[in-house]
């Protein structure tokens, strides 16, 4: 069951343009990394190197058209004033953005959608 279960998540991934399992990779303590210019881009620079060549780059989801990695910076984001760092922003809207893609794709059964409704309420 699980191995025809794990194809059909493959299938629906397809489906939507985007390879499974999508990969968003993430750096945090970037304020640590732009006191050293031109290091976030080194950094970036290493990892498309270190995934060149391997299968794990298709699963890859971009930061930016040149950009592949999201660098957080932990300390533009104070919960008490509601700020976030817009890299964190950013990231939620991609992962949004490949979800609703794959969401397309995938049927739902009705009783996944009264749970939902009956969630919200």
């Amino acid at each position: 069951i699980m191995e025809a279960d794990h194809s059909r998540r493959i299938m629906i991934f397809e489906e939507a343009g985007i390879a499974s399992p999508a990969m968003f990779l993430v750096g945090t303590h970037a304020d640590k990394l732009r006191e050293q210019p031109g290091m976030l881009e080194r950094q970036d620079e290493f990892m498309k190197k270190k995934l060149e060549g391997t299968v794990l780059l298709d699963h890859v989801i971009w930061a930016s058209k040149d950009r592949m990695c999201f660098y957080v910076d932990n300390t533009l984001t104070d919960p008490d004033s509601g700020k976030v760092d817009p890299q964190v922003h950013l990231l939620r809207e991609m992962t949004e953005t490949v979800a609703r893609k794959v969401a397309q794709h995938h049927k739902l059964p009705v009783t996944w959608l009264k749970f939902e409704e009956e969630v919200r309420e």
